[in-house]
């Protein structure tokens, strides 16, 4: 079985990911936003979430946080994507969970 990745978030980045881990043997869902990425864990839980930071609803931090505080989630692997690249920025996404 392919390793699943699911792609939170908008649709720009969501398009290079979807161009680019389908070749490299990796099953991608994508989501845009917290609702529907809980929507498709519900179904089957990934190998890895990739984030954006900047999510409509919840932020991409906010998603880490509720994702980190239930058992069935908390210890999966997160990588958020983001342009926010100030160190404060970088610190917070760890806080909040990201691996």
């Amino acid at each position: 079985m392919k390793a699943l990745v699911l792609a939170v978030g908008e649709a720009p980045n969501a398009r290079l990911l979807g161009a680019v881990l389908p070749r490299e043997g990796f099953e991608l869902r994508m989501a845009s936003d917290d609702r529907e990425a809980d929507a498709l864990m519900s179904q089957r839980l990934p190998d890895l979430v990739l984030l954006d930071r900047t999510l409509p609803g919840l932020s991409g931090l906010q998603f880490t946080k509720r994702l980190r505080s239930r058992a069935a989630t908390a210890r999966l692997p997160i990588i958020m994507l983001s342009a926010h690249s100030a160190e404060i920025d970088i610190v917070e996404g760890l806080d909040s969970g990201v691996d």
